[in-house]
């Protein structure tokens, strides 16, 4: 089951915006758990979403318990050169298990930068390691 609800008024800002919206996790291609950052990537329809590609601050409920993270929708251009495709993903802090199949909903509280590319895989952990430093 796919929800989305979103507020945004012509008069505010991205960083302005409440949007929550729900979706099961779904297999990705484990990119970020090599890394050292998993992301859930989630069965959201990108277009349903009144979000900008780029990066959120976010609030996750899974299982009846509540966690913060940091949520990413766009193309990935860092790591998927040849893949277009938008995908909708939240690495979910202090959370380590298994996700695959799990209703995740995720409330999200404010714009923190658009989506870009790095020159390296490095720089773009550096950028995520500020991010959680924030």
């Amino acid at each position: 089951m796919n929800l989305s609800r979103c507020e945004k008024s012509e008069e505010k800002k991205q960083t302005d915006l409440m949007c929550s919206f729900a979706g099961q996790v779904i297999p990705g291609n484990q990119i970020g758990r090599k890394i050292g950052f998993p992301t859930a990537n989630l069965s959201v329809e990108p277009s349903k979403l009144c979000l900008n590609y780029g990066v959120y601050d976010v609030t996750v409920f899974l299982d009846k318990q509540k966690y913060y993270g940091v949520l990413n929708i766009g193309v990935k251009p860092t790591i998927n050169l040849q893949d277009k495709s938008v995908h909708v993903e939240v690495h979910i802090f202090g959370f380590d298990g298994k996700l695959y199949g799990k209703h995740v909903e995720v409330d999200v509280s404010f714009f923190v930068r658009e989506e870009r590319a790095f020159s390296t895989v490095e720089q773009l952990l550096l950028q995520f390691k500020k991010i959680l430093s924030a």
